[in-house]
């Protein structure tokens, strides 16, 4: 690595959070879709190069015990944090080793599965070269590894920002120094820019406004970092090529699609037969900044097109709201909405009744079959009977939803505990996550959910020793004394009289927000 990048991640450590692509479940269901007969993900090994202080590692140890992860980190600083917390969860199928990647070789075994996240742009050439090494050398037979990584032509457009930068802070040597400044800088940027300038103009703005809003170090390690080289997907396939990799997937199947795109795009990549040929293409239509590549060993020959009859064998799981009535009489387009407001349109009533039945029993997943059985019961007691003659038809409409990313998906079927009782106990990993004050802290599914002051407190107030009423009559009683929590009903424009009047319910939709994603503990 490049000299003292270690002392600035010491420094600055890189923004933690769950990297819900990179899980090894959901390679697992990308690779079997594929037809790649991928290792079972709840008793897989795992390696994560680059892992910073385990936020991606430490809560998928937690909640595969039966999977053993292991952990690679240059800052010592990190490594020491990451380690305290597994110790404090009390997690013994996960570890975090302080070293360099160069230093990575087989003598720590063979790994079902290899995680770089935010690493491989970010280190020079033969720490990349090693990487892929790494990959070739250390993947078991049907292993998948995952690389995350900047692309062009779109991160062309945010190195523009990136010079800018590099001339505001030049002759300024402290990173903390660099990070005040540029956030200054980009500020001042965000303002002064035109709302209805050039298209360029209009472009700056509203990445420099996105910027503002962007956590300080993710600001840091991507714009101000000595290292960043963005390359085209070809030239990144080059070298997995020349190392004995090939590509699967993208981590996030949907990009993959080209729904999005005019007629005249589609006509084009109809043309194109080669897989990295047209992954290039779309990233050219797309103006793509950022891909996760999901790869296997060159022996391996996935499918180009997805497997439905794989499909039927995983287990499914969905987390979904409506406006409206659910109309189970007609096909009529519905909006269902997922947690960060996704819009997902859904027409036949089958379908519908399907994801009532996945929403109404999440977080656990459950098979086709049980979902058509329980879907079957809604339509006969609430639709048209009609409708259970497409039957045939919900796999593939569950497929699209899937891809979408409506759904999540699992070659394993996983019961969730996720009961709100009368003394709410919070989970061993959101207790240290809240004592930490972290900014986020993992689902059951490796979704990353956000932590604000009132999150941090109910969940180290959940000890098993507090009613829910308790804990209400506590919080609405410090609402009314100067102090933080009398400060975060401020912050979001309450009163002392109308926060005493949302409390309870807000707490108690919190507190059942944490059931349903698996934060609370028996």
């Amino acid at each position: 690595m490049a000299k003292n990048t270690h002392h600035k991640y010491d420094l600055i450590p890189y923004p933690e959070w769950s990297i819900t692509e990179s899980h090894p479940n959901h390679m697992a269901v990308i690779g079997r879709l594929l037809g790649v007969n991928t290792p079972a993900p709840d008793q897989c090994r795992v390696l994560e190069l680059g892992c910073a202080s385990g936020g991606n590692l430490i809560p998928a140890a937690y909640y595969w015990p039966d999977a053993e992860f292991v952990g690679v980190e240059l800052s010592k600083r990190q490594v020491q944090h990451g380690n305290l917390l597994m110790q404090e969860v009390g997690l013994t199928n996960a570890k975090i080793l302080h070293r360099d990647i160069m230093q990575v070789d087989k003598r720590m075994g063979m790994f079902d599965y290899i995680i770089v996240h935010g690493v491989y742009s970010w280190v020079p050439p033969k720490v990349q070269e090693r990487i892929l090494k790494i990959c070739r050398e250390m993947l078991n037979r049907n292993g998948l590894a995952y690389i995350s990584y900047n692309t062009l032509p779109g991160w062309s457009m945010r190195n523009m920002i990136r010079a800018m930068l590099f001339y505001h802070v030049q002759g300024v040597a402290d990173p903390k120094r660099q990070l005040q400044q540029s956030q200054a800088f980009i500020k001042m940027m965000a303002q002064a820019l035109p709302e209805h300038g050039s298209l360029s103009e209009r472009w700056l703005k509203h990445e420099t406004t996105d910027l503002v809003k962007a956590v300080p170090d993710y600001l840091f390690h991507d714009y101000l970092e000595e290292n960043n080289h963005p390359l085209f997907f070809h030239q990144f396939m080059t070298q997995a090529s020349a190392n004995g990799l090939r590509y699967v997937a993208d981590a996030t199947l949907s990009t993959m699609l080209a729904s999005a795109l005019t007629p005249e795009a589609n006509a084009f990549l109809d043309t194109v037969d080669n897989l990295v040929d047209y992954e290039q293409y779309m990233d050219f239509f797309y103006l793509r900044h950022f891909r996760q590549s999901v790869l296997c060993h060159a022996e391996r020959r996935p499918k180009r097109a997805l497997d439905i009859g794989k499909f039927t064998e995983l287990y499914l799981a969905a987390h979904l709201s409506c406006d409206d009535d659910i109309n189970l009489h007609d096909v009529h387009e519905q909006t269902f909405k997922g947690l960060a407001d996704q819009l997902y349109q859904v027409t036949q009533p089958l379908t519908k009744a399907a994801l009532v039945v996945l929403t109404m029993d999440y977080p656990n997943m459950l098979s086709l079959q049980q979902i058509q059985s329980r879907a079957h019961q809604l339509l006969e007691q609430y639709g048209d009977r009609r409708f259970l003659e497409t039957q045939a038809q919900l796999p593939a409409e569950l497929l699209n939803l899937y891809l979408s990313g409506a759904l999540q998906a699992s070659p394993v079927q996983r019961r969730i505990f996720s009961e709100l009782s009368a003394r709410p106990v919070a989970s061993p990993l959101a207790r240290v996550y809240a004592k930490y004050r972290k900014g986020y802290v993992a689902t059951a599914h490796h979704d990353s959910m956000e932590l604000d002051y009132l999150g941090w407190k109910l969940l180290s107030m959940a000890n098993g020793k507090r009613e829910r009423g308790a804990i209400c009559r506590q919080i609405a009683h410090a609402v009314q004394q100067p102090g933080p929590v009398q400060r975060y009903f401020y912050n979001k424009g309450l009163t002392v009289e109308t926060a005493q009047a949302h409390v309870e319910a807000q707490i108690e939709a919190q507190l059942f927000q944490f059931a349903t994603q698996g934060l609370l503990s028996m």
